[in-house]
């Protein structure tokens, strides 16, 4: 994966973004959810924008964008 460095108004900002982003339908939402820390990319360093995701990348998700984490919380799916 690669990072770059945005300015805005106010502060430097490190946006992470991935190479098969690039162009993509989907890349400005793509990175503003990156920004967000709602989404990550895979361990190989793609984001793989066109692939389906499992539930429990969804539910992953999910928690993220609610912030509604528990760290001693352990999830179980019976399907991954």
């Amino acid at each position: 994966n690669a990072t770059q460095v945005v300015e805005s108004q106010s502060k430097k900002q490190i946006v992470q973004t991935f190479p098969d982003i690039k162009n993509h339908w989907c890349q400005s939402i793509i990175e503003k959810f990156l920004r967000k820390n709602w989404v990550k990319g895979y361990n190989d360093g793609f984001f793989k924008p066109d692939k389906l995701i499992s539930r429990a990348e969804f539910t992953a998700m999910v928690i993220r964008i609610l912030n509604k984490i528990d760290e001693n919380s352990e999830y179980t799916f019976n399907d991954i």
